[in-house]
């Protein structure tokens, strides 16, 4: 042991440090570094869920309105679907057929192979009468329910007027006998029909 008092001082100034107390200090730091990672995850998190969740919400009220449209355009449909019946199909399912077995009838008047042009005047003022008062009490029906199905409905028998017309005035084609009359008149008449109760049957209220 020194006797001297300033080596004593001077072996004691001399010691190692306290080991212990750093790594305590150390752990200390590491837990404090811990804890903000874990609050700093939390926030994220936490935010990142109200993200998602105000995406979902805003996803189902879009998925809803568009629900709610659609239930609005069915409703919508159905009810013209309904008028349709009502006041389309039911009332002129009888002037249909009056009018094209007013278009049949026209075989009853050719009964040579050369007409006459009064015969033949007499015919197509015939078929345009028939067609014009057909289409007034038909077409007219069609228009405040559906634009397009009016349009479709008018063009077939314009061009079915046009086609009866053009054949009853052409002296070259023998009417009166009757695979001509079949293929010129007939015919046309046949794919008419058919081609009209395609449309009335066909309309689904769009």
């Amino acid at each position: 042991m020194p006797t001297d008092p300033q080596q004593f001082i001077n072996s004691t100034c001399q010691c190692p440090p306290d080991t212990g107390s750093f790594v305590s200090d150390l752990a200390d730091w590491a837990n404090v570094c811990i804890a903000l990672l874990a609050f700093g995850f939390s926030i994220y998190t936490f935010r990142e869920q109200r993200r998602k969740d105000r995406e979902n919400e805003a996803a189902q009220r879009e998925k809803d309105r568009e629900a709610k449209l659609e239930a609005e355009r069915l409703h919508s449909v159905n009810i013209r679907l309904q008028w349709y019946k009502d006041v389309v199909i039911e009332p002129n399912l009888p002037k249909i057929r009056q009018y094209f077995d007013e278009l049949y009838a026209l075989q009853g008047q050719i009964k040579t192979p050369d007409l006459s042009e009064e015969l033949k005047i007499d015919i197509i003022n015939s078929v345009k009468n028939s067609t014009k008062s057909f289409k007034k009490s038909y077409l007219d029906s069609l228009l405040p329910i559906s634009q397009a199905h009016y349009e479709k409905s008018r063009n077939l028998l314009d061009s079915l007027e046009t086609i009866l017309t053009k054949a009853i005035d052409n002296d070259e084609l023998k009417l009166s006998n009757l695979k001509v009359y079949e293929k010129e008149i007939n015919k046309p008449i046949n794919e008419t029909y058919t081609k009209l109760f395609d449309l009335i049957y066909g309309y689904r209220g769009e």
